[in-house]
């Protein structure tokens, strides 16, 4: 909580950071729907525990690989990448939780049933991750938020609690390896019962037998189908989240799968780590990387549920290129206020989930403080910031919870 350091970076950036921006934003419950250090450990060895200086990568790195490619995507960018999390710096930048992304990365192409891969990335990956959460949590460093209350007790000691989300369905099995849906449900309850899964994105950088996925870095050129929509299996894995109290995601989904979802879902979804294509700005249609977006119609789908859209802090996203600042992401939210309204906003940063970059202002998630002011600067009133910052997702997820039909 270094009130200097926060000033000096919003000098040289323009601005003034005051006193109520820095009293708003610590004493506000603070969550971010959508961050992805997990992955990193698995593959770098990423300390969590340690705080790591911006732009800079880990000495426990054992083949320097995270380095590199963070170097190799440097080239004109804003903190590329990762980098952006550990625990310490999320306590410094006033976070209260997070939920933490578990990937597996289902390729395009058709993965053979024979494949190890195939028959058993839950094992070999997605519980991998797993582990790591549930370490963090048994050893201290992390607080389970397992309930809405553990966000209100976190607030009150001042830690850091999070859950885990499943990004993508496929993470449960492919039914290319002849696992059923039946078999599937069962892990998604093992994950709620065991795991600390709270959340799950219907769809991550490829369609799936659930529904059809939005735009995907993997063919990063390529305009998405945005005609898939929600399969009848979709439809009752809809209805498995609402049964066990998970959050359902939407984020990555194609726009007929978000509008189907948005009609058939029993309470309020999430799209957690999104932005509104039809805001000033936005990249345009054509530009594939704009269907990462909702537009106008889907923003009210989701609001329709009750549900939130979290903003995230990638510029390739909303405005089609890598350089962007705080207040193009004020525009964002500003946006999304017109068409549905404050209570509709949410934090979603995607730090550490590979993007491109980050608002310039900000060196990682120890600046979100400067969002802070900048909303405030930007018309937002003291209660809308204070809602968008963790209010208004904590409503939400009561309502996962008490719509739940076990």
């Amino acid at each position: 909580m270094d009130f200097e350091r926060l000033q000096s970076r919003a000098a040289a950036h323009g601005f003034e950071f005051t006193r109520e921006a820095f009293d708003l934003h610590f004493s506000s419950i603070v969550f971010d729907l959508h961050i992805d250090p997990l992955i990193q450990q698995c593959l770098f060895g990423y300390d969590l525990e340690t705080a790591h200086e911006p732009g800079a990568w880990c000495k426990t790195d054992p083949r320097g690989l995270g380095a590199r490619l963070i170097q190799r995507a440097h080239r004109g960018k804003h903190r590329p990448l990762f980098n952006h999390t550990d625990l310490p710096r999320l306590r410094e930048g006033g976070y209260t939780g997070a939920a933490f992304g578990i990937h597996w990365w289902q390729r395009h192409r058709k993965i053979p049933a024979s494949s190890l891969l195939a028959r058993n990335p839950w094992e070999r990956i997605v519980r991998g991750q797993l582990k790591e959460f549930q370490r963090l949590i048994t050893q201290g460093a992390l607080a389970f938020a397992g309930a809405p209350s553990d966000l209100r007790e976190a607030h009150q000691r001042g830690t850091v609690a999070g859950f885990a989300t499943l990004e993508g369905w496929h993470c449960l099995g492919l039914p290319d390896a002849g696992l059923t849906l039946q078999e599937r449900l069962n892990r998604l309850r093992l994950a709620r019962d065991h795991l600390g899964v709270r959340c799950l994105t219907l769809n991550h950088h490829t369609s799936n037998d659930a529904c059809g996925n939005g735009w995907s870095m993997i063919e990063k050129d390529a305009i998405p189908d945005e005609t898939l929509g929600l399969t009848d299996l979709g439809e009752e894995v809809s209805a498995a989240c609402s049964r066990l109290g998970l959050i359902l995601d939407l984020s990555h989904t194609s726009r007929q799968g978000i509008l189907d979802a948005c009609r058939v879902h029993q309470g309020p979804v999430v799209v957690s780590h999104g932005g509104a294509s039809e805001a000033p700005g936005a990249p345009a249609e054509e530009q594939a990387v704009s269907h990462r977006l909702l537009d106008d119609a889907c923003l009210r789908a989701v609001a329709a549920t009750g549900g939130v859209i979290g903003l995230v802090f990638s510029p390739a996203y909303w405005k089609g290129r890598d350089d962007g600042s705080l207040d193009d992401l004020v525009g964002q939210a500003r946006h999304i206020r017109d068409i549905v309204g404050p209570e509709h906003l949410a934090l979603g940063s995607d730090f550490d989930g590979w993007i491109t970059s980050i608002p310039k202002e900000m060196d990682d998630c120890r600046d979100l403080p400067l969002f802070t002011q900048r909303l405030l600067d930007g018309g937002f009133s003291t209660e809308e910031t204070s809602a968008l910052l963790g209010g208004n997702f904590l409503r939400v997820w009561e309502q996962v919870v008490a719509g739940r039909g076990e």
